[in-house]
Formats: structure tokens, sequence, C-alpha cells
């Protein structure tokens, strides 16, 4: 097996091959490699958005709903127009809704004017 792992190329598994014959020196360069890991850059990670295109007034309830948990919006492009997780399009419809029957009038159906 070690043979093997010694044909991969790779720096750090031929450093932990070697020091595996000497446990206390094994521990601290595995150890020390898994700390320089951690300081690697990591790959950026794709998020899926929708584009959402509304006045002025709705984006600023958008963005009012966004501002307590930073859970929907990805990019905030200009004033009529963001990036939206697209997981979460469903639910802040809902809160959006939700929102403006809060703050619209009751429509009046009697039909006078």
């Amino acid at each position: 097996m070690c043979r093997d792992l010694r044909h991969q190329n790779s720096p750090a598994l031929a450093i932990i091959i070697h020091f595996l014959a000497q446990p206390c020196l094994a521990r601290f360069t595995i150890f020390r490699l898994l700390r320089i890991n951690r300081r690697l850059p990591s790959m950026p990670r794709a998020i899926r958005g929708v584009l959402i295109e509304c006045d002025p007034s709705i984006k600023s309830i958008i963005v009012n709903i966004d501002s307590v948990n930073h859970d929907f919006i990805i990019e905030d492009l200009d004033e009529e127009r963001v990036v939206v997780k697209e997981n979460m399009v469903h639910l802040l419809k809902q809160k959006l809704e939700d929102r403006l029957k809060e703050n619209l009038p009751p429509v009046d159906e009697s039909g006078s004017e």
C-alpha cells in the first residue's frame, strides 16, 4: 500500500508515509499539514440565483425582509434589480405578499366612490 501512495506524486502523502515509522514525528507532521491546509484558499462556491426586476418601492421591502437574517439576497445590483437565492424565491414571495397586505389599506368593494 505504501508503494501505491508514493507513486501519486503528492508531497503530503510522501511526508506522511516517511514518518509513519516514527509515531511521535508522524503526529506532529500530520498536525502541521492540517494547519497548512486551513490557510490555503478554498475554491469559490457557486450559488444559483434569480434576477428580480421590480419597482424601487418593492425592492426596498425585499431588502428590508432580507435585513433580518440575510437569507435571500445574493447581490443588490441597482435601484430596480436584485439577485435572490433560487431556493428562497417562493418563501420571499410569501413574505412579500404578507408585508404588502399589512401595508395596503383594505379595498372598499361597495361600488361607491
